[in-house]
């Protein structure tokens, strides 16, 4: 069994640990020991998926790109769609109108339909999300289907068995290509290529045209394949291998005007041909004596070799190739270049890396020695060269380019100078022994500070000072120091920040805003902006005091920062244990000033060509920017190099497309949009970005809008969920960026409709609300009706009581008339008799006298009393003379000057509501007499067209209406009370209008019953009738002070 190995060929196993042996035995044999650099040519990754990824079936055997991005692959165990993160596999089982799993072929005709052959069903089509599989009913000749094949018309060509067929009006049909009657076979390369042999003719069709080539006498061919350049492969039965080429002849006249070239290739050097993919890169392809291909890989300066059936490039410029039984291959050129063992490192896990001033590249390795990349060569160290210690800790170099170095466990750190070629340690005792040295620096001044677990030292003119965190450091355990641009130091540890300068020490911690207390690295751009890396906190920015912090949630990649490195081109690059990342820092500032809430982080991995994708920090340095701008990051597997001038930005927009929706779990049917029932409301919404460069690194965002106010940010997250959601009109847009943040502007949307229940719908709502209504109505009209009822029944019962009354009143007016009032008259009578008898002693004139007096009032007030009880002129006289008549009295008993235009009423209303109507003016003016206090009254009753006014006015001192509403209980509130009353059983309607001070004016209009009025009392009405002076009041309304000039 061959294994792939991960740098560089295949290798046996066998030949693995025998490499393995001879690379470690060079190491030791040579010291210090030598190797060359590899070149700086391209070098390219090799990504592979298989069923452990979501492959059916390891057998690829065909691939293709459709229009709408997606990358299509067929296998023995259905179709696959691949967007470079997911796999969804269509077959049989899943996918109705597939009738096979066994797909071999595929083509996408000029309409935008795929078309897929199968081993044992024909053919399917799959046009706007529907499968339709064609077999022989539909005019297949066989239902094996090997090569599809078709032109820019539309036209469709099918290899079913041995025979051509080609697609017209929706079913299949003998094509009419002019070929002899012999059997044609696909292609080795190509299922868009069919070829047949005729005597000594080579029948070659491809994309709709038809070549013919001319055959060696005797030649039987048995496997056919075409190259880029139209170069003919053929295998022959013998098993010979040879090439067809054709040229332009001479003559002009002769057939098809080529000629035909056989070449025999015997050597097996020179059996390969060339792929050269857009950007013109040439890729070797060795061929075996079946046209068996391998692509040849250059990778980290080695020749990797991949077998491969078939090869498709897409539009982003990678190399996908299927295989027999390996999977799917991804070749793309590595964005990462990394040095390790197998190039002359002397150990794989690095630490701290440090350019000197000549150029040089040292690299220190974990329990290995020390490496010197120059002029191309790798140079190793150990302990045989002068090393105190196989692991080197830090790097630095003094202002006369000396280099320095630490190593673990050794006297006095393992302080060691490099000086012509050799190492020597350092003479002064600047840290305790063993002590482990993580950063050295020299400052401006010449001292020279050296970080440890046991603090911050700084050795200058032969004294060494020591500071922890008694004296004011963050941390004891120092891991990073640089300059301030005012002569002095940043100081990272584990702890914290601190700034020191003149001896004084001032800290940070994440107390004081900081991302984390392990600070592990530190940079100072050339705007003053301090950025501050941590451990696993996140990235710091320190700038005027005002710190902000950058986290995962804000779009980080990781929140492990190591190593902060400015490539000059507008991005800082950042290391992790998972990998090397870069953010723009246009971006990073953007974010601290508030004009941006998320960041976004382009990340490189194994598939970008680290060997092992965690980093290393803690050592000092932990990254260089080089001279050249190519940017040094140690791994735990070698160096890693970047040349960030080669990583540009990219603006290529990613379309997001939806995938599917799930409702309840099970598949649902979207291209028309999705209805869904009202228990349907939880459902799930798959999409994806159709870009394979970085695919695993697009960041979406979606919205439901109707149901969400904004964008959901989802990040890498290629599903949404929604549950619970209420019945109504959706439409679901999601939207997709690329690896560098650039957003498209358009995405894919969807129509979404949530069928609400019957009692969720509006027009049930509208009839729960007209019910609503009209049981208001009803509940309204019944409570009016009851109202109207009972206040009939109140009215009924007061107008029967007062009825009762006036009858008991006229009663007993009747009876002190006709009965006291005539015992009365009599006793006056026979006392004017005796008056007028002879003549009496003066004492009996004097009595007689005085009975008759007193009789005389005594019949005075009985009358007065019967009036009261019962007006005796309503009965005899009518309405319009008993109110002329109690006018009169009322103005001649009192005090009060009262004046009357009264038109003639009688019959104007009832005659059983006519004692009310008296009572009310009777009522009005008895309170004006008691309340008032007024000089002057007006009476007014007047008869029009349909109603009865009644007006009573006086320029009394008025009252406020709401007290006397508020004080029922008083006379005045009492007369109101009884007018209102009255006024209500006679159907009619009345209003008060009074102020204190400025009179009192209330007018009543009861609804008249005839509503003939003859000319005479209209006449009469004109003239009026007036009890002392014929002068018309006041307008009523004006509210103006009556006239009282007589």
């Amino acid at each position: 069994m061959r294994l792939p190995h991960p740098y560089g060929t295949w290798l046996e196993p066998v030949h693995l640990g025998r490499t393995l042996f001879c690379l470690v035995a060079a190491v030791c044999l040579t010291s210090p020991a030598e190797a060359q650099a590899p070149t700086d040519a391209p070098e390219y990754g090799l990504d592979v998926w298989t069923t452990d990824d979501g492959l059916p079936q390891n057998i690829v055997r065909a691939i293709h790109q459709a229009r709408d991005g997606y990358l299509w692959l067929t296998t023995l165990d259905g179709l696959v769609r691949f967007d470079g993160v997911r796999f969804t596999v269509f077959g049989r089982a899943t996918s109705p109108g597939i009738a096979s799993n066994r797909f071999t072929p595929i083509y996408e005709s000029a309409d935008g339909a795929l078309w897929i052959g199968s081993e044992t069903s024909g053919v399917t089509r799959y046009r706007d999300g529907v499968f339709t599989t064609y077999g022989v009913d539909e005019g297949l000749r066989h239902t094996n289907v090997s090569g599809i094949t078709g032109d820019e018309k539309g036209n469709v060509w099918v290899l079913a068995g041995n025979h051509i067929v080609q697609w017209q009006d929706g079913h299949f049909g003998a094509a009419k290509l002019g070929l002899p009657a012999s059997a044609m076979r696909r292609s080795a390369w190509s299922s868009e290529i069919f070829w047949g042999v005729h005597g000594r003719t080579l029948y070659h069709f491809s994309r709709g045209r038809l070549s013919r080539w001319t055959l060696p006498e005797g030649v039987r061919l048995s496997r056919v394949g075409e190259d880029q350049s139209g170069r003919l492969w053929v295998t022959t039965v013998e098993g010979t291998v040879a090439t067809l080429t054709r040229q332009t002849r001479q003559d002009p006249s002769a057939p098809d005007g080529m000629q035909d070239t056989w070449r025999e290739v015997e050597d097996e050097a020179q059996r390969y041909s060339t792929h050269r993919d857009r950007h013109g890169t040439a890729w070797r392809v060795a061929l075996t004596t079946e046209l068996g291909r391998t692509l040849i890989v250059p990778s980290a300066g080695q020749r990797q070799e991949l077998q491969f059936t078939t090869i498709h490039e897409d539009r982003e410029g990678n190399l996908w190739l299927g295989t027999d039984g390996r999977g799917l291959y991804r070749v793309r050129e590595q964005t990462v270049r990394v040095y390790s063992e197998e190039h002359g490192l002397i150990g794989p896990n690095v630490y701290p890396v440090f350019q000197d001033h000549n150029g040089a590249v040292w690299i220190g390795a974990r329990s290995a020695g020390l490496t010197r990349l120059s002029q191309g060569r790798f140079t190793s160290f150990t302990a045989a060269d002068g090393l105190p210690s196989p692991t080197v800790t830090a790097l630095a170099e003094d202002h006369e380019g000396i280099l320095w170095l630490a190593a673990l466990g050794a006297t006095n750190g393992g302080l060691t100078r490099f000086e012509d070629g050799r190492f020597t340690p350092v003479p002064d005792q600047m840290v305790p022994n063993n002590t482990a040295v993580a950063v050295i620096h020299h400052d401006r001044t010449g001292a020279v500070w050296l970080g440890t677990p046991a603090g911050l030292f700084r050795y200058q003119d032969g004294q060494s000072t020591r500071y922890t965190t008694k004296d004011g450091l963050a941390g004891d355990d120092v891991k990073v120091i640089i300059d301030d641009r005012a002569g002095g130091l940043w100081v990272g540890a584990y702890g914290g920040l601190t700034h020191v300068r003149d001896g004084r020490l001032t800290s940070w911690t994440e107390d004081q805003g900081l991302p984390g207390n392990s600070v592990r690295s530190l940079y100072l751009d050339p705007q003053g902006v301090l950025w501050i890396g941590t451990y696993d906190g996140g990235l710091g920015r320190l700038e005027d005091g005002r710190t902000t912090t950058y986290t995962v949630r804000d779009g980080l990649f990781n929140n492990g920062v190591f190593q902060i490195l400015d490539d000059w081109h507008g991005h800082l690059w950042m290391s992790c244990n998972r990998g090397l990342y870069r953010v723009s820092k246009a971006d990073l500032n953007r974010f601290a000033a508030g004009e941006r809430t998320t960041i976004n982080a382009l990340s490189l991995g194994k598939s970008d060509g680290l060997l092992n994708p965690e980093a290393n920090g803690g050592n000092w340095p932990a990254g260089i920017r080089a001279r050249d701008g190519r940017l040094w990051f140690p791994t735990q597997d070698g160096i890693a190099v970047i040349d960030p001038a080669t990583i540009e930005a990219s603006d290529v927009k990613v379309p997001a497309v939806v995938e599917s929706v799930l409702v309840d779990r099970t598949s649902v049917a979207f291209d028309n949009g999705v209805r869904l029932a009202s228990r349907q409301n939880t459902f799930e919404i798959r999409y994806t970005g159709l870009s394979f460069e970085n695919s695993r690194w697009l960041r979406f965002r979606y919205r439901l809008n109707g149901l969400d106010e904004d964008w959901v940010e989802a990040g890498r997250r290629r599903t949404a969920y929604y549950s619970h959601v209420p019945p109504g009109n959706y439409t679901f847009t999601v939207l997709a960026a690329n690896s560098d943040g650039v957003w498209h502007t358009h995405g894919d949307s969807l129509s979404i409709v949530v069928v609400p229940r019957f009692y969720q719908t509006r027009w049930f709502w509208w009839l729960v609300a007209l019910a609503g209504v009209g049981v208001a109505t009803a509940a309204y009209r019944r409570r009016v009706e009851g109202l109207k009822r009972a206040r009939a029944t109140q009215q009924a019962f007061a107008q029967q009581l007062i009825d009762s009354q006036e009858r008991e009143r006229g009663r007993i007016a009747a009876e002190l008339h006709d009965s006291l009032g005539q015992q009365l008259l009599i006793i006056k009578n026979r006392a004017l008799l005796g008056t007028m008898a002879e003549p009496q002693a003066n004492d009996v004139k004097e009595q007689f006298d005085e009975i008759s007096t007193t009789a005389t009032q005594s019949l005075d007030e009985i009358r007065q009393i019967a009036r009261d009880l019962r007006p005796y002129h309503l009965d005899r006289l009518g309405l319009t003379s008993s109110i002329e008549d109690m006018v009169e009295r009322i103005s001649t008993s009192s005090e009060i000057h009262v004046s009357s235009r009264i038109a003639q009423i009688d019959g104007a209303i009832p005659k059983e509501h006519e004692i009310n109507l008296y009572r009310v003016v009777q009522e009005a003016l008895t309170n004006v007499v008691k309340h008032a206090q007024a000089p002057h009254a007006w009476v007014e009753v007047t008869r029009e067209a349909q109603a009865v006014v009644v007006t009573i006015r006086d320029d009394g001192k008025g009252f406020d209406k709401g007290a006397a509403h508020t004080s029922p209980s008083s006379s005045a509130g009492l007369g109101l009370a009884g007018i209102a009353q009255r006024v209500q059983m006679l159907g009619g309607r009345h209003t008060i209008i009074s102020t204190p001070g400025g009179g009192t004016t209330i007018q009543v209009v009861v609804a008249a019953v005839d509503h003939r009025i003859n000319e005479q009392e209209l006449r009469r009405d004109e003239i009026g009738h007036q009890n002392h002076h014929r002068r018309r009041p006041p307008d009523l309304s004006a509210g103006t002070a009556p006239d009282h000039r007589e």
